[in-house]
């Protein structure tokens, strides 16, 4: 048995040439089939191209995307041709089973007469009748028969019901055993769209095999083979894994048990235009700010079609979003762009978010000196506490931006507030400024004048200003006498002090205190005895006038006055005195300057005897003639003159011990401004140093002696 196939994909089916029958017009009155009609069909100019099946409803023909569960209602159509046009055609086959490739069982006949005009290369006819198909049955034309009358008159006059031919050769009988398939909906078209194989790429690997069910609808006997042109002419040879650009492929749903019953889907693959991440790290930053990967700087240059969605991870699996990529410290997070196509296409990339850890500074303000000393803000101790990450480095300054130029010596800062900045070397560069205060506070400068020696039982006080006098005394310093030099030992009373050497303490503040301590002499020099007195009186034999000789105290520093005062002289005798005139003599020591309390009157006076003059005499020689002791002093103590000077100024002093000597001079900040080595000296030396300055100053300086390990200071001005 001969079989002949109506569909190829996208082809015309093979023509079958119908040919024609007598018809027996006078068979039945009313024929039903075509064996009720006289026929000898000889001609085939009516032909079927084509049989198909189409909806019932809209007569559209049915495609693969038929929605068919089990059965549908159908129509069948037919494309007629003919050579010469006419109006009319009847037409009567069976519809049969054709599963397997066998013509099996008839699923309905179908016999009507068209009143179409047939003038078109193909001529459409639908039967009026639904049927009901078994969805993916395949099936066949049998028993096929069409006829048509003469001339150009409707052969239907518009009656459906089946006739005979016009004359009995104006017809087409089939064949026994042939047969003509007709078209089902066995092909479905459809598309499939997937993600690029790589980011930004324009090709993409899809699993055709996997679509065969949904092209062949699910059919039980279909087998599905791919190609990629129309023509199905160049077969896909990996249709599981094609890797293609966006492009159609062409599906061939073809009859298992007959391949040349065919139809074809076309399924249109589509290449996604995924996005693509191009990331730019922020820059970065210094704590305690945050860093926002959400900002488009991040991803700026990236391609991201409309719609594209970012979202944001811990992790480059995505599996933990991130709660806030907007305050990010440092780390390494991703950025997922999704496209809102389907499939959605990604494409993850890291981001790096650097937050330079900012250095914190714990300033503890140094303790406060005395000038002349200094403060050291770079001692460790002052930024203990601090916060500083490794590569910190550490600058002083003396404004709060820490613009101006930088405090060059941190280690030897006179008084004021400075600031400290702790920089990074990252970047950028993060810091911290602070500041601190450094305390250097004034140390009195006390300019001793002693106090003029006085006469027993008079005192000294050591409280008057005079004594202080062009002293340099902070406001708040406070005076306190003492009787040692460590200042140690209190002076009671201060206001009357005996002869000695005593020390004056000025101070200032607490924590620590400044001070100055100098010493000051006090002498208090005993007034010399009443003379003791010795007369020649006028006689009647001798001198008319007296004579009173001093016998002691004498020599030495003594001088006597026998007018109270007002006169003084070195010789111990007063001559040519008045009889009756009892005048008074006073001693006075011209060392001290200090006179007897009391006088010795003529009366008082004891008769000279002869020896009294060489006696006077000889006591004079022998105290010329003691010799001057000069003992090695228990402390060091210096006399500086002139002071105040102009261009060079002395030092006098007797050594208490060996050693080296050296002088050093400040100016009133504490800043030393020379230093001057003297050599050696020996205990009990009496020297003279003399320092000239490089540069008048003009101003109060203080100096420090050394010898050995003794040490004196004090205060000295330089003038014009």
């Amino acid at each position: 048995m001969k079989k002949r196939s109506l569909l190829k994909i996208l082809f015309l089916c093979p023509v079958f040439i119908l040919g024609a029958a007598a018809m027996n017009s006078g068979f039945a009155q009313t024929p039903q089939t075509p064996a009720d009609c006289k026929t000898g069909c000889t001609s085939n100019d009516v032909q079927i191209r084509r049989a198909y099946l189409v909806d019932s409803a809209t007569q559209q023909p049915l495609t693969g995307n038929v929605a068919c569960s089990g059965s549908v209602k159908v129509k069948l159509a037919l494309e007629l041709t003919t050579n010469t046009p006419r109006v009319g055609v009847v037409v009567y086959a069976n519809v049969k089973n054709f599963t397997g490739g066998v013509i099996g069982s008839t699923l309905v006949t179908k016999k009507e007469c068209f009143s179409t005009t047939l003038n078109q290369p193909t001529n459409r006819v639908v039967f009026s009748g639904a049927f009901s198909w078994p969805c993916g049955m395949p099936i066949v034309l049998t028993n096929v028969f069409l006829g048509w009358g003469t001339g150009n008159t409707d052969f239907c006059q518009s009656n459906a019901a089946f006739r005979c031919p016009g004359t009995p050769s104006k017809c087409y009988s089939q064949p026994d055993g042939q047969y003509i398939t007709i078209e089902i909906p066995m092909a479905k078209n459809t598309s499939r769209s997937r993600c690029p194989d790589a980011v930004g790429g324009n090709r993409a690997t899809f699993n055709l095999t996997a679509l065969n069910g949904e092209v062949s609808n699910n059919a039980p006997n279909a087998t599905v083979s791919w190609f990629s042109n129309s023509a199905l002419s160049s077969s896909i040879g990996t249709p599981g894994a094609y890797n293609t650009v966006s492009t159609t492929v062409y599906a061939k749903v073809a009859n298992s048990g007959d391949s040349t019953v065919y139809s074809t889907a076309t399924v249109t693959l589509t290449v996604l235009a995924g996005p693509v991440l191009s990331i730019s790290n922020p820059t970065p930053v210094c704590a305690p700010a945050t860093v926002s990967i959400t900002a488009s700087a991040v991803t700026t240059g990236s391609t991201l079609p409309a719609g594209t969605r970012l979202s944001y991870w811990t992790s480059a699996d995505t599996s933990t979003s991130l709660t806030s990529p907007g305050a990010l410290g440092t780390g390494t997070y991703y950025i997922k762009a999704n496209s809102s196509s389907d499939p959605s296409c990604e494409d993850i990339r890291g981001v790096t978010v650097t937050v330079h850890a900012k250095p914190t500074l714990s300033i503890t303000n140094p303790s406060a000196v005395c000038a002349p000393s200094t403060v050291a803000l770079n001692n460790a101790a002052v930024t203990t506490g601090s916060t500083l990450p490794s590569g910190t480095t550490l600058t002083y300054w003396t404004d709060a931006a820490a613009t101006s130029s930088s405090y060059t010596t941190p280690a030897a800062a006179v008084d004021g507030t400075y600031y400290i900045r702790a920089q990074t070397n990252t970047t950028p560069a993060c810091s911290d400024i602070r500041s601190v205060i450094a305390t250097v506070r004034p140390t009195p400068v006390l300019l001793i004048t002693a106090p003029g020696a006085v006469c027993a039982p008079s005192k000294v006080n050591l409280t008057a200003s005079t004594v202080t006098a062009g002293s340099t005394l902070p406001a708040g310093t406070t005076l306190s006498y003492w009787t040692d030099a460590a200042a140690t030992n209190t002076l009671s009373t201060p206001g009357a002090a005996t002869s000695g050497t005593y020390y004056i303490k000025a101070a200032l503040g607490s924590n620590p205190t400044c001070a100055d301590v100098e010493p000051v002499t006090v002498t208090v020099s005993n007034r010399p005895n009443a003379p003791a007195l010795c007369a020649v009186e006028p006689s009647m034999c001798g001198p008319a006038t007296g004579t009173l000789t001093v016998t002691s105290p004498s020599g030495g520093p003594y001088q006597y006055s026998i007018d109270n005062g007002q006169h003084w002289q070195k010789e111990a005798s007063f001559t040519n005195i008045a009889p009756a005139s009892n005048p008074s003599i006073l001693v006075r020591d011209s060392s001290t300057g200090c006179v007897a309390a009391t006088g010795t009157s003529c009366s008082q006076a004891s008769p000279c005897a002869t020896t009294t003059r060489n006696a006077v005499s000889a006591t004079r020689e022998e105290a010329r003639s003691l010799p001057v002791l000069v003992p090695v002093p228990d402390e060091l103590s210096v006399q500086v003159f002139p002071n105040p000077f102009r261009n060079t100024v002395n030092f006098l002093f007797t050594a208490p011990v060996s050693g080296k000597v050296s002088l050093e001079i400040f100016d009133n900040t504490g800043r030393q401004i020379a230093a001057v080595s003297y050599g050696e000296v020996t205990a009990g030396t009496r020297r003279v140093l003399q320092y000239t300055p490089r540069q008048k100053l003009r101003s109060l300086q203080l100096y420090r002696l050394r010898i050995g390990s003794l040490m004196v200071s004090g205060k000295m001005i330089q003038g014009d």
